[in-house]
């Protein structure tokens, strides 16, 4: 069912995951056309330079740099510099979306292992980057050295996909989801606040139930908020929700840190 749910989200996601790979990927192919045309330019200064030395049988200083300025070498080598490295900031980026998706869809086993919640919360948030692209802003406060937990990433980035996807559909006219995070001696709080539509307490007391949702039909499958509840269960962790209507919702997941 775990596994479902989260390939479920990932249809969901799906338009907005093409869109993010999308971009990169269009502006790589736009570079290359480009990188493309300054080979020809290599090409053409190459054939000059063995016409000059047949001609000449000789090629000065001064006619190459007159050859450089005639084809604007300068130009184009700085060009291409940037251009290569703008390249492969791209494929990382592909790669990390990615690498975040198979981390995602991996169905896994159930072992816990050491793990950051800051790095999960970076990858959820790659996951989910489309549908607050636009409309909303995120502020993650999420510190990249808190406390270590045991813990099961694929699964837990599958609780925070849970949540953000949630932030967003509250906020369909746009808001800020922040993310924050507090913490004591035994345990660390994630506490993932929008400033959406908000809950009444009736709400609040069925959001875990199963298949309840207050999505339209064919939308949400109800099982996304009790499916978080059964992982955040067998990670020892506690989830609270404290809400407002129309001020907003947040979410504070309670772990326990190492020792």
């Amino acid at each position: 069912m775990i596994q479902s749910e989260k390939m479920a989200s990932l249809g969901h996601l799906a338009a907005g995951v093409a869109h993010e790979i999308n971009n990169p990927v269009a502006f790589i192919r736009s570079n290359m056309e480009v990188l493309k045309d300054y080979l020809s330019d290599y090409k053409l200064l190459s054939t000059e330079i063995e016409q000059s030395i047949e001609q000449n049988n000789l090629l000065t200083s001064s006619s190459f740099k007159d050859l450089r300025e005639k084809f604007d070498l300068n130009y184009i080598e700085e060009d291409s510099d940037d251009l290569l490295k703008s390249n492969i900031e791209g494929l990382d980026k592909v790669k990390e979306i990615v690498d975040n998706l198979k981390g995602f869809s991996h169905s896994g086993d159930e072992v816990l292992i050491e793990m950051s919640l800051h790095q999960c919360v970076i990858s959820a948030l790659q996951v989910v980057g489309n549908i607050f692209k636009y409309k909303h802003s995120v502020q993650n406060n999420v510190p990249d050295d808190c406390p270590l937990i045991l813990g099961n990433t694929g699964q837990l980035q599958q609780v925070f996909v849970n949540l953000f996807v949630n932030v967003a559909y509250a906020m369909k006219d746009g808001g800020t989801l922040t993310i924050d995070c507090s913490q004591d001696n035994e345990s660390i709080t994630i506490h993932v606040k929008d400033t959406g539509s908000g809950m009444d307490n009736k709400t609040i007391n069925q959001l875990f139930t199963p298949f309840f949702t207050t999505k339209p039909i064919g939308t949400g499958t109800g099982l996304g908020l009790s499916i978080s509840y059964s992982i955040l269960e067998a990670h020892n962790a506690q989830i609270s929700v404290e809400s407002k209507v129309n001020i907003g919702t947040t979410f504070n997941l309670q772990f326990p840190v190492i020792s």
